[in-house]
């Protein structure tokens, strides 16, 4: 592991409190037009697009520091926009 590698998720460990809610404020923003559902409400919603961000930004330094931003970014999206369903061959409507 890269000593900038390291810097970063020590960074994050140390952090990563004030990076959950700058990012939970900023994505707020952003789903303020998203009403809340039958089945999923908007903070529910926000707490998934921050957690996935994490998640993705986490993995990603750890397994694949030299992914470019455009990369992670096609990746996040595709989690937060698409979801998993097809990756694991679930059904729709289930």
């Amino acid at each position: 592991m890269d000593l900038r590698l390291r810097g970063g998720i020590l960074f994050y460990d140390r952090h990563s409190q004030e990076i959950r809610r700058a990012l939970s404020e900023m994505v707020k923003q952003e789903l303020s037009a998203v009403h809340d559902d039958s089945v999923v409400s908007r903070e529910l919603a926000l707490q998934f697009v921050v957690s996935t961000f994490l998640t993705v930004l986490t993995w990603c330094l750890e397994k694949k520091p030299k992914l470019t931003p455009s990369q992670i970014d096609a990746m996040f999206r595709r989690l937060v926009i698409s979801g998993i369903g097809r990756s694991i061959g679930a059904v729709r409507g289930r």
